[in-house]
Formats: C-alpha cells, sequence, structure tokens
C-alpha cells in the first residue's frame, strides 16, 4: 500500500530530528536538494557499517549534512527543496520517491535491488550510477556525473518528467485498493 502523502501520523512536527533537518531544508532552494538514503544495512559478511571518507561531514557542512541515525524519510521526500532521490534501491523507499514525483539517482548493492533497478530502468523511471569496471565499485566522479545529468541536464528532464507521471499511480490509494479488490488472488 503506498505511504500516505500527509506524513505528519507519521512524525511529530516538534520532533527534535525533524525539527534540525527541516531547519537546512528550509534554508534551501526549491527542488535543489538530493536527498541520498542507503538504508540500514550492514555490509556484506562484515559487521562493520558504512563509513564515510575522513573528514566528509566537515567539507560538507556548508552544502549538505550527513543524518547517520534514523530520519524521517516521508517527510524529508515531501519537502519542496528535494528535487532528487538517490537511493539503494529497497522496493519501499523506490515507491516512496516515486509517490512524491522525484527522479531517482540508484545505487543498488544487494539482495532484491539489481532486480527493482532492472524494473525501473525498463520503465525509463531512473539513472543507475555506472560502476567502476575492475571492482564494481561506485565512484565519486560516477556519482556526481549521475547527479548531475538528473538534476540539471537537458536530458535529465525525461526522468523528471516520467517520474511526475509514475506519481500520479504509485501515490493513488484509490487505485491500490481498487486493484487490491479486484484482485483474484
Amino acid at each position: 500500500m503506498p505511504p500516505s502523502a500527509h506524513v505528519s501520523a507519521s512524525l511529530d512536527d516538534n520532533n527534535e530530528t525533524w525539527v534540525s533537518i527541516n531547519a537546512w531544508l528550509e534554508g534551501q532552494d526549491k527542488g535543489s536538494v538530493v536527498y541520498l538514503a542507503l538504508g540500514s544495512e550492514k555490509l556484506v559478511g562484515s559487521s562493520k557499517s558504512f563509513e564515510l571518507p575522513d573528514r566528509f561531514e566537515e567539507q560538507v557542512k556548508e552544502r549538505g549534512i550527513v543524518w547517520k541515525g534514523w530520519a524521517p524519510q516521508l517527510k524529508i521526500l515531501s519537502h519542496d527543496s528535494v528535487g532528487g532521490f538517490s537511493t539503494h534501491c529497497c522496493w519501499n523507499s523506490t515507491v516512496e520517491g516515486i509517490m512524491f514525483g522525484l527522479p531517482l539517482i540508484i545505487l543498488p548493492f544487494l539482495v532484491d535491488q539489481g532486480l527493482n533497478a532492472r524494473v525501473l530502468k525498463n520503465n525509463r523511471a531512473e539513472i543507475e550510477v555506472p560502476r567502476n569496471e575492475e571492482d564494481r565499485s561506485y565512484t565519486s566522479d560516477s556519482v556526481a556525473k549521475s547527479v548531475r545529468l538528473i538534476m540539471v541536464e537537458h536530458i535529465g528532464m525525461k526522468y523528471r518528467d516520467r517520474d511526475k507521471e509514475l506519481s500520479v499511480i504509485f501515490g493513488d490509494r484509490k487505485l491500490h485498493d481498487l486493484y487490491l479488490e479486484n484482485s483474484n488472488v
């Protein structure tokens, strides 16, 4: 079922987490923010969580914020300053991003994420960040080029438009309920 477009019930507007994040979002231009969410998964075969490069938070503090704990994703995605969504391509996050009409910049890592990426690519609904051919890693250059393509370049307009079209379908609770009522499951 698609999440409700009315997201205030999921988190109180006075919650300290939301207040901090919202204060930063309010200072940004409409559609200028790329929200990056990589989920809460651990590295495969390791008990170690994903680590940011040394001094990363210090280097980006004027241009962005790093939030290491739980974040109110629906509230962030629904904010007017957010114009793109970079995700690891789990299905819930993917549906939420499309529901709000945001172009997706995807970085699939494991499990069903690659399959979800293929479904989206077949429907022209996202840009997948290219991997380094030698070790299959993502490079900072490939991420930057993909973000620029979606957010700035004219060619990215087709993705931005497509996700706005899909948001009408993905965010339609009545359509979803009708489908469930009429399915022969």
